[in-house]
């Protein structure tokens, strides 16, 4: 039998112990260890990742920017709430074009927002496939074949767990509240109109 390929992570991470055992006290410091290292190999490995990190942070920039925008929404709204008959714009209580504006840009951010979330899985394909052809070229070299062929995993990996986390926890944070505002706003709108339709009417 041919030997078998040299681990790439040997001499990188900490090992376990020769008895096969770890203490009880030191053994989540040995698996914080474990994790931060093998984090750190994947990120400085292939550089892909750091793509998918930077789309993310911008991502998460994005929902933070719609999000703002719900809040100032909320505010605008707060006044209409707390009135039976909302107060029309020329008696200054609720500026409607503003509150027209702030809605555009909330949508238009929610709507950039669910496009980049929805690009995630799409890079982490995109850095397996770089990967693979890599890996096509190069299959003579152990070491940078097993490298490569764990840099296809983990572009895949990253890509799935920002897409999850992005869509499971942030847009189902965002998308009530997006969907709340604009059916007040629309009500607000309308029931707007009509007063002042009424009061043209009124002689």
């Amino acid at each position: 039998m041919g030997a078998l390929p040299p681990n790439p992570r040997e001499g990188r991470c900490p090992s376990t112990p020769a008895g096969g055992m770890i203490p009880p006290a030191p053994l989540i410091a040995f698996v914080a260890e474990i994790f931060v290292c093998e984090v750190l190999f994947v990120v400085f490995q292939d550089p892909f990742v750091w793509v998918i990190i930077l789309f993310a942070i911008f991502t998460f920039g994005v929902w933070g920017f719609t999000f703002m925008k719900v809040r100032e929404i909320d505010k605008e709204l707060l006044i209409v709430r707390r009135r039976a008959n909302p107060v029309r714009k020329s008696k200054g209580a609720v500026n409607e074009d503003h509150l027209v504006s702030l809605q555009k840009f909330m949508n238009i951010g929610y709507a950039l927002f669910a496009n980049l979330t929805a690009c995630f899985p799409l890079l982490g394909m995109l850095g397996t496939v770089k990967s693979l052809v890599g890996l096509a070229g190069n299959m003579a070299q152990t070491d940078m074949t097993v490298d490569l062929f764990f840099s296809a995993l983990y572009t895949t990996l990253a890509g799935l767990i920002f897409a999850i986390a992005f869509k499971a926890v942030f847009d189902s944070i965002l998308s009530p509240l997006v969907t709340h505002n604009n059916n007040e706003i629309e009500t607000y709108l309308e029931r707007n109109t009509a007063d002042k339709r009424q009061e043209v009417k009124v002689p």
